[in-house]
């Protein structure tokens, strides 16, 4: 099944994610000027050539992306705060891999019992469902920089994660946005789900309205 691969490798910097998102809000998204920001950060082309693949799927081909589209304004104010960038770029990280979801319910998980977490506890929880292959570190390599880039947690030495304040946002739009993250990854449940979002491991890190 797709959401049991892992399928990213490779760590985007938010702020070209931020860009491309901006570009997409002002329809003058382009492979050409993703692949001038990336030569910024990469080199070779195999990686620049990864990234625009990773960037694809995360921004022009996000199921969020309607909803964005919708609250196009909006969205762009958000974006000027640093708390509503970080929330909409890992909600549209969590939907567009479901890996970079699971990650974070694992994070989730561990921080509700506990102020300090380790790489190897992570690590054990995903191998339950990804498998212990070599892809499994890839992909934490990948996607746990973008988060804790993100301020979702930090990072208290090498292999130790420590929990945070949880992030509030200034725009409602950017609650709708996680909100809708969270149940395009649980699609089983309504999205008028009455239950309280306060005890979903997702919820750890951003506060809830």
């Amino acid at each position: 099944m797709e959401q049991n691969n892992i399928t990213i490798n490779q760590r985007i910097p938010l702020v070209i994610l931020e860009k491309a998102l901006i570009s997409a809000l002002d329809g003058e998204y382009s492979i050409q000027t993703i692949r001038e920001q990336l030569l910024i950060d990469y080199e070779g082309e195999n990686r620049i050539k990864k990234a625009i693949t990773i960037i694809n799927r995360i921004i022009p081909k996000n199921p969020l992306m309607e909803l964005i589209i919708d609250n196009k304004e909006k969205v762009k104010q958000a974006l000027k705060n640093r708390n509503d960038r970080d929330i909409i770029l890992v909600a549209l990280l969590s939907v567009a891999y479901p890996f970079a979801y699971d990650t974070l319910i694992a994070f989730g998980k561990l921080f509700k019992v506990q102020d300090r977490v380790t790489t190897q506890s992570i690590k054990k929880m995903l191998s339950s469902k990804y498998g212990g292959n070599r892809a499994l570190p890839n992909g934490m390599n990948a996607v746990i920089p973008m988060i804790l880039e993100a301020r979702f947690f930090v990072r208290e030495k090498v292999g130790i994660y420590m929990h945070k304040d949880h992030l509030n946002y200034n725009n409602e739009v950017t609650g709708k946005i996680y909100r809708q993250s969270f149940f395009q990854n649980n699609p089983l449940l309504d999205s008028k789900y009455e239950g309280d979002l306060y005890f979903e491991p997702y919820y750890a890190f951003v506060v809830v309205e």
